[in-house]
């Protein structure tokens, strides 16, 4: 599934609109704020991540909204987005970067943890993200 993700305008004034096809018609969306998005295999939805307003939306094929999920909080990390990871349950991972020296590796890589469709959205840890 291709997404396109569009960025308009520029510093408080940037918005997001996400377009993709879906059977014989072009679905798009557009947010108020910056988002990013993602397509799950697994769960055949698209995710939207507006950092924002610590919120990811899901969305069917026909541009329903399916649900809205709140990011989670990850002591000592900075969320960083969305990525397609069939590791996870959803087909999502969250993923995260080391804000503080003593979490994460040497290397400060981003982490990938499984995203949940619950309230306590973040699953177990995944894998590094390189």
């Amino acid at each position: 599934m291709k997404i396109e993700n569009t960025k308009h305008g520029s510093g408080k004034h940037a918005y997001t609109s996400i377009s993709w096809d879906s059977a014989d018609k072009k679905v798009e969306i557009e947010f108020p704020v910056l988002a990013r998005c993602c397509y799950s295999k697994k769960m055949n939805k698209i995710f939207a991540s507006l950092y924002q307003e610590r919120q990811i939306y899901l969305y069917d094929l026909d541009g329903g909204l399916y649900t809205k999920l709140l990011i989670p909080i990850k002591d000592g990390y900075q969320y960083m987005g969305l990525n397609a990871n069939e590791k996870s349950t959803t087909g999502i991972a969250l993923l995260y970067a080391p804000s503080e020296s003593q979490y994460g590796n040497e290397w400060g890589d981003y982490e990938q943890y499984e995203l949940l469709q619950s309230k306590a959205a973040l699953g177990k840890f995944i894998d590094i993200y390189r």
